[in-house]
């Protein structure tokens, strides 16, 4: 803090003066400090950010020969520290990436550290001693990181500016298998009969397995015969229905033994068609269009409760359980713990329509309730998107749900509509018309619950 100015500084003494006044109390400002602290040697990090500014001050006051005084303004221009920190009238974002699995994984282990043990302060001044000599920089670790080991550092603006965005992490993919070695076939085309195939896959038969790789390859032949293994191409789609499908084995040991094959090498295989099976459920539309419904549904008897001349959308959702092993945390114990279901689960639905297009949703935590789970996964307003595409029918989405949901407000907002069962309050029976219309309701939602029989199959 300047001393003192003499009484009869002048103009010059006191401009100079009352800029480094200003400059002392903008920055302590900025700081989160009181302008007035008169406390020597502060000091703040060299890299902190820096940006200049303009302010018109009062330079110098001049006394007239008659007693009255002349202020004289100058408008100055300094370089004054970025204003952040919890204390500063501008905070920081509050909200910051907190990086990739390999970074959370780091910053979890470092939380666990004692950050008051002498082990950990000591390993805190090597830090901050290999970066003040120039050995290690901030650049190369996330801010997460450098805030879970307690350092109060800034990366200046020239480091962030030319910070290699953290990239996702990527999986590599698959070598195909070129030089292939002569050898005998795991399991022969005459082996594989419709009970052999059932055993394995669940397949009823090979032609079923083979219509089904046919589709999700999209016709395509070098994707359908594309290996990675000394096995043949048949021989890995089994092995990748048989992993999938968890009867045969449950050991990745047993698989090792039985296909002749090490762990990585089966993983390699996993890996490689289940990106094919997920890229074609990506590029398949999330519900078929009110043509295709009506064109492929059962014309005996859909027609009786959705008539063709009405082209209704009609989406039946229901919710199943996917059975999880207790977790030894109790926090996601009760997360996925359901008082239904009597287990810990996740907690999927299943989408079906009048042809037979069936349509998983994604997995929610097992507690979570139906009308929250719809919320949950946006429903609704894929729904209202898929209408607004499907220029087949101009009718809005008609749900057939059970009783458990209350989601009728939330699919009026989005332009949707429900059919659900009627309610019996206290101990009230149904009258005949609310009998009629549960009855009706129930007939109706008996396909969706043989689609949800089918779970083992479509949730993977």
């Amino acid at each position: 803090m300047p001393g003192p100015l003499p009484g009869n500084a002048s103009v010059k003494v006191q401009t100079s003066y009352n800029k480094r006044l200003w400059k002392r109390r903008e920055t302590l400002r900025r700081l989160g400090l009181s302008p007035d602290d008169e406390t020597k040697d502060l000091r703040f990090c060299k890299s902190h950010p820096w940006e200049e500014k303009s302010w018109s001050i009062d330079a110098a006051k001049v006394v007239q020969e008659d007693g009255s005084v002349n202020k004289i303004n100058q408008t100055i221009k300094l370089k004054v520290p970025v204003p952040l920190g919890p204390k500063s009238f501008q905070q920081a974002p509050k909200v910051t990436s907190k990086g990739n699995g390999n970074t959370r994984a780091v910053t979890r282990i470092l939380q666990s550290v004692d950050n008051t043990s002498d082990a950990a302060a000591l390993q805190q001044v090597l830090e901050h001693h290999d970066v003040a000599m120039g050995r290690t920089q901030w650049s190369q670790y996330h801010p997460s990181i450098i805030a879970s080991i307690g350092l109060d550092v800034h990366i200046d603006e020239n480091t962030r500016n030319n910070r290699v965005e953290e990239l996702p992490v990527k999986r590599k993919a698959p070598k195909v298998f070129k030089n292939r070695i002569e050898r005998t076939p795991h399991i022969f085309l005459k082996d594989l009969t419709p009970k052999e195939v059932h055993r394995r896959t669940a397949f009823c038969d090979l032609k079923r397995l083979l219509s089904y790789v046919a589709v999700i390859c999209n016709g395509d032949l070098k994707s359908l015969t594309t290996t990675t293994t000394a096995l043949t191409w048949l021989e890995e789609w089994v092995l990748y229905m048989e992993i999938t499908y968890g009867r045969t084995h449950t050991r990745w040991e047993d698989y090792e033994k039985d296909w002749k094959l090490g762990k990585k090498r089966l993983k390699g295989i996993l890996r490689l068609k289940l990106d094919v099976e997920l890229e074609t459920r990506r590029r398949w539309p999330m519900y078929a269009s009110v043509a295709e419904d009506l064109k492929f549904r059962n014309q005996e008897t859909w027609p009786e409760h959705f008539p063709q001349k009405n082209r209704s959308r009609i989406y039946m959702h229901d919710n199943t359980n996917v059975p999880l092993l207790s977790p030894q945390d109790p926090d996601l114990q009760a997360a996925l713990y359901s008082e239904y279901y009597a287990e810990t689960c996740a907690k999927g639905g299943v989408a079906v329509q009048q042809c037979g297009y069936i349509r998983t949703l994604p997995l929610c935590t097992g507690a979570i309730g139906d009308q929250d789970y719809l919320s949950k996964t946006e429903t609704f307003e894929k729904q209202k998107q898929f209408t607004e595409a499907d220029s087949t029918s101009d009718e809005p989405a008609l749900n057939v749900l059970d009783k458990g949901y209350r989601s009728c407000l939330a699919a009026q907002k989005e332009g949707q509509q429900c059919m659900q069962p009627n309610f019996a309050q206290s101990d009230m029976r149904f009258n005949s018309n609310q009998t009629l219309n549960s009855a009706a309701v129930a007939v109706v939602r008996s396909g969706n619950e043989r689609a949800v029989s089918c779970k083992t199959f479509l949730v993977r």
